[in-house]
């Protein structure tokens, strides 16, 4: 059963936008998320850990979140381009032989 035209058209618009805001997304995403991983390991750590550390391990966090995060919206992005492909695709072309002359 082939999707009907409507769909495929909004898994085009899923691609477009996701290609289009990714990096600024995955950005956001890790910016949000490096705060939030320092508040939890403040209240784990010792308090005897210098603050300097903890923000230093925040800012690693942050970079290892943008980049995993930005990883797999690529591959969601690679996985609905192939499923638009295959959609799309009609099929081979019908071959021909094509004799030549000697």
């Amino acid at each position: 059963m082939s999707p009907s035209d409507a769909q495929l058209e909004r898994l085009a618009r899923r691609i477009n936008w996701l290609d289009r805001f990714r990096r600024p997304l995955s950005i956001l995403l890790a910016a949000i998320s490096a705060p939030l991983f320092l508040w939890w390991v403040t209240g784990q750590a010792p308090s005897e850990w210098p603050g300097a550390h903890m923000a230093g391990l925040a800012i690693v966090v942050g970079v290892f979140a943008w980049y995993g995060i930005e990883t797999f919206m690529g591959f969601v992005i690679a996985v609905w381009e192939t499923d638009y492909s295959k959609a799309t695709r009609r099929g081979l072309p019908r071959a021909e032989l094509v004799r030549r002359r000697k």
